[in-house]
């Protein structure tokens, strides 16, 4: 008999191990110390090119709606409406965060212990325009977050937050506010501070022109009083251009008489020309925060001088090859770099004319030297 209490304690003992063991794996709180708020919330990731203006769109709105959960009801728990102010970009990306200790504050604000469950989505509305000037698109995340709050008694009679568990779906995130990598395509991610519980949205701005007043201009010119402005000088433009644009967000115009060739890398582009006097390629659409570098090959006989949008102006004639920044991202149109190619020297084709009456002389006094000898010769026979 006592045998048999004995086994009945020891297998009592076990399932209660057991149920330990599977409420903690499903999330449920153990007897730990009360849980720091300050470091767990939800993050707003906005993918947006380094230079544009976000200020008209960088808080987002976020709804808190409460459900029935473990003794508690969506009532008790209530509504919450919150939003989130992202920073500048960086490196292509935006970013804010806000704990739960600013969403839910103090614990007294929950009327007694117990889970309380809210689905968490984001209402910021997405948008896409198009004016003469840009195109604006902006996408919005649709996740929908879990969010559960353990609110348990303390020894005394208040009560303390004792964890929160925060699923997507079938899967638990860790709303820890920490850096992380966070993936920006297949094949790239980038380091931030956020929580696991984050909204990434994406906004795509385009600067747009049109021919007679383009987003970028390269215009040639060709000075000197021997240069040849028949000669044509091969240009190129390297674009880069940033994550949320594709290839097809970049128009070319060649105003001269030789045609742009297209070279695409990733996310870096090659417009090649040739370019005579006066001639141009001009681009009529580039994505917003966009970078470019402006590249000639030179002829040994020509200089050239390099201004307009650029990192900085040439003040001097510079020979050999070109390779110029430009002044920074490109965020609205009307910009224009000038290559000036310049030649003093003459290239060398026979008698320079200024010194025609030398020459001249040079040939009568020869010529006469000739016919003395004649006259000499014919004496003597």
């Amino acid at each position: 008999m006592k045998m048999k209490k004995i086994l009945s304690s020891v297998l009592a003992l076990a399932m209660t191990a057991m149920l330990g063991i599977t409420a903690f794996a499903e999330g449920e709180p153990d007897n730990g110390a009360a849980l720091d708020m300050e470091s767990v919330g939800i993050s707003k990731i906005l993918k947006v090119a380094d230079g544009v203006d976000i200020s008209n769109i960088n808080k987002f709105d976020f709804s808190f709606t409460g459900v029935d959960g473990t003794n508690t009801t969506a009532s008790e728990a209530g509504n919450k409406n919150v939003s989130i102010t992202v920073g500048q970009p960086s490196n292509g990306l935006a970013v804010g965060s806000l704990s739960f200790a600013d969403i839910f504050g103090d614990v007294s604000n929950f009327e007694h212990a117990g889970k309380y469950v809210y689905n968490v989505t984001e209402t910021t509305k997405g948008f896409s325009s198009s004016d003469a000037n840009s195109e604006k698109e902006l996408t919005v995340d649709e996740s929908i977050y879990k969010v559960s709050i353990y609110v348990a008694n303390t020894e005394g009679e208040g009560l303390t937050y004792k964890e929160v568990i925060v699923e997507k779906g079938d899967e638990k995130v860790d709303p820890t506010i920490k850096e992380r990598e966070v993936p920006i395509d297949p094949d790239t991610t980038k380091t931030v501070t956020v929580s696991g519980a984050n909204f990434v949205n994406t906004y795509k701005e385009l600067v747009k022109g049109n021919p007679d007043s383009p987003v970028l201009k390269v215009e040639k010119l060709i000075t000197g009083d021997y240069s040849d402005k028949t000669m044509n000088f091969s240009v190129a433009v390297v674009f880069t251009i940033p994550d949320t644009a594709t290839k097809e967000d970049v128009e070319a115009v060649s105003k001269g008489t030789n045609r742009v060739r297209i070279a695409w890398q990733g996310k870096t582009g090659t417009f090649t020309t040739d370019l005579s006097d006066k001639e141009s390629i001009v681009f009529t659409k580039i994505p917003a925060g966009t970078t470019f570098v402006v590249k000639e090959v030179q002829d040994e006989n020509y200089k050239s001088k390099i201004s307009g949008f650029v990192i900085s102006d040439d003040i001097d004639y510079v020979a050999g090859d070109r390779a110029v920044s430009g002044k920074g991202p490109i965020v609205e149109k009307d910009n224009k770099v000038t290559i000036e190619n310049h030649s003093d020297a003459p290239v060398p084709t026979g008698l320079v004319l200024n010194n025609l009456p030398y020459v001249a002389l040079v040939a009568a006094a020869a010529a006469g030297l000739a016919i003395l000898v004649v006259k000499k010769v014919a004496r003597k026979d």
